[in-house]
């Protein structure tokens, strides 16, 4: 189960850098729109089928990395690893659509655009760092 103080995190936070690495060994990151769902704990992506980070997802996954929280402000961060995936069946597709757009109203009008995919992004670690807090709060899954 996740700590509470995570789900919130990810939940008023709107934007995740998202690394991949390429068929030919390069690393490629992007900074992109997200969602959650808690249980298991995944992270969902919209990006457009020609984009760069799908080139590493010609097998259907990958390992990848995702890291949110940037602010100066909040001095608070998620470092993750994991495996990225495309979402290739249609009732998952229809799960994560009304939760993206709830969260990402503005996107909407990007829904129809021909060649979007949704991908799945599912940790194996993550930890949150609160650097604002004496001591340090840091919660770690332990996997």
């Amino acid at each position: 189960m996740v700590d509470q103080k995570v789900l919130d995190f990810l939940g008023k936070e709107m934007v995740a850098v998202l690394t991949v690495q390429l068929p030919f060994g390069a690393i490629h990151g992007a900074t992109m729109h997200f969602v959650h769902q808690s249980e298991p704990l995944e992270l969902y992506f919209i990006t457009e089928s020609s984009s760069r980070k799908v080139a590493g997802l010609k097998s259907g996954k990958t390992q990848a990395a995702v890291v949110v929280g940037f602010s100066d402000e909040e001095m608070a961060t998620l470092q993750m690893d994991g495996e990225l995936q495309v979402v290739t069946d249609p009732t998952k597709v229809g799960q994560i659509k009304p939760i993206y757009y709830h969260k990402h109203p503005m996107s909407v009008k990007y829904e129809a655009e021909p060649g979007n995919m949704y991908l799945v992004f599912i940790p194996a670690w993550w930890r949150f760092t609160d650097f604002k807090v004496q001591p340090l709060v840091i919660i770690e899954n332990n996997k």
